[in-house]
């Protein structure tokens, strides 16, 4: 997709192909895709930023011959500032104060929803010369520190803005055990506003913990927030042997959030 060279052979799989790569990280194509491939022309910068942040995220993403465009012009269109503010958060997410993290400008401009690495130095040299980052004393190549004015920003970039709150339960499996119960907070980051985030709090003690963390990732321009409870909802009635499953207001699970 974005001519590197793949770091291993494509791996077959009984729905297509799933593909290793530093710059795009891993993601499938159906058989169509393997047998006719697309040509995402210059869009494919933004195409490897939607299949790399889904990597990062733990996902992995499936591109067919219709649905690669709308995935391209989700990450196609971001302004400066947010540009920005992904490269704080990347930052300081991996580092403590005083820590550095170093990116690679060729491999990682994806990262932040950029066309080039050109880009992602001059991000970087903008945002050292705001104030927000620091580069070591010896220098090294594309290594960074936030300053007390980039964790200020992290921290701003990091609270939660609650969305929707809502409770499920399920029948006992054995009339001695109490209804299995779930307290489900729906959030978004404020500054990405296509990012959300779902916390699942068990309300007693036969309700199973699910296996996976209790935060749930999606990035979709449409229904994110339905995709996103949609997604913990099959989790929950699997972990419950399928019983059937009660909301507390489906009024909030019908709810369309922009």
């Amino acid at each position: 997709m974005c001519k590197l060279p793949l770091e291993s052979a494509p791996a077959q799989g009984p729905s297509g192909f799933q593909m290793h790569c530093r710059r795009c990280g891993t993601y499938r194509v159906t058989h169509g895709v393997a047998r006719t491939p697309f040509d995402p022309g210059d869009q494919w910068p933004f195409l490897s930023a939607a299949t790399r942040q889904a990597h990062e995220r733990g996902q992995c993403l499936m591109l067919d011959q219709d649905g690669w465009r709308k995935l391209a012009e989700e990450h196609s269109n971001s302004s400066v500032e947010k540009m920005k503010d992904l490269v704080i958060h990347r930052i300081g997410s991996r580092t403590r104060p005083g820590g550095f993290e170093t990116l690679d400008p060729e491999i990682d401009f994806p990262l932040f929803d950029m066309k080039s690495a050109g880009e992602l130095s001059n991000v970087t040299k903008q945002l050292c010369d705001l104030g927000f980052l620091v580069t070591p004393e010896v220098q090294r190549a594309a290594t960074f520190s936030l300053t007390a004015q980039g964790w200020n920003r992290f921290s701003e970039m990091s609270k939660i803005e609650p969305i929707e709150t809502y409770k499920i339960w399920f029948k006992p499996v054995t009339k001695d055990k109490e209804p299995p119960t779930y307290q489900v907070y729906l959030s978004r980051l404020p500054q990405f506003s296509q990012l959300y985030a779902v916390t699942v709090v068990p309300l007693n003690r036969d309700s199973p913990v699910p296996k996976d963390e209790s935060h749930f990732w999606n990035r979709t321009s449409q229904h994110a927030a339905e995709a996103v409870k949609l997604l913990v909802n099959e989790e929950l009635q699997s972990l419950n042997n399928d019983q059937p499953m009660h909301i507390s207001d489906e009024r909030l699970i019908k709810r369309s959030v922009s």
